[in-house]
């Protein structure tokens, strides 16, 4: 944890600063019991649309296991994957495994910083994670698997390959076959996210406070999850409630 100060001039009541951390980590699982490594072997193994917890020796637990793509062919609309020994091929193959990105930050942290001018400050708080890949699921869930007789994001009938020629990031609508887990899903996370903005304002008016009775008068707005800026576009709120709070506060001393 570090904090500078930018500016302080004790004169004019002015003062900016920040504060903040940086937490790198990493992580290697060293070894397995031959149980454990077998269980896990057979786990890789196995099919499926679901992401495969697979941990190994020498790797990090957070590691992501899917088959290599290589996109969309464009003159048939199907997945191209890359085997094992570098053949090309339209099966997808739980043997063909790989690793393709670790789902964990290779740095993570928050920061704040707080501002005053007079009777007037400010304190906002951000945090932020960088380095690491993520399985994005809303990308199966609501344009590859989406049934499009419904309610479908746009990327459904925009992003997916029609005709013979097309240059796709999706399977071509026809395409209906169980979609299993491939590196074209993994993706690199950088996000950054404002967790809150504190606003406070005293009334110093001396005539006026007393007036109404009081000694003092601070008015207070704040607000939670302001903001989120992801290099991955996907859903929030599906596994636990995602809300953005407002609130507002008065402290009086009489």
């Amino acid at each position: 944890m570090a904090s500078v100060w930018i500016l302080q001039n004790t004169r004019d009541k002015v003062s900016w600063s920040i504060t903040g951390n940086l937490v790198f980590n990493q992580d290697k699982i060293v070894k397995l019991s031959k149980a454990m490594q077998a269980a896990n072997e057979q786990l890789a193994l196995q099919g499926g649309f679901a992401l495969n917890k697979i941990i190994r020796e020498g790797a990090s637990m957070n590691t992501i296991y899917t088959v290599k793509s290589l996109g969309i062919d464009p003159s048939t609309g199907k997945e191209l994957f890359e085997s094992r020994d570098g053949q090309v091929t339209y099966m997808w193959n739980p043997r063909d495994r790989v690793a393709n990105g670790i789902e964990q930050p290779k740095f993570r942290g928050n920061f704040s910083t707080l501002v005053r001018y007079g009777s007037l400050s400010m304190n906002a708080s951000f945090g932020y994670r960088f380095g690491g890949q993520i399985y994005n699921q809303t990308l199966i869930d609501k344009i590859e698997n989406a049934d499009r007789l419904f309610n479908v994001d746009a990327r459904v009938f925009t992003d997916r390959w029609k005709v013979p020629g097309d240059v796709a990031l999706y399977r071509g609508l026809n395409e209906t076959l169980t979609i299993y887990p491939s590196s074209r899903f993994v993706q690199d996370e950088n996000t950054i996210t404002c967790q809150n903005i504190n606003l406070s304002y005293d009334i110093r008016n001396p005539r006026l406070l007393k007036s109404i009775g009081l000694e003092s008068l601070t008015v207070t707005g704040n607000t939670g999850e302001l903001f989120y800026s992801s290099s991955v576009r996907q859903e929030r709120g599906t596994a636990y409630p995602f809300t953005r709070q407002f609130s507002m506060s008065l402290y009086a001393a009489f």
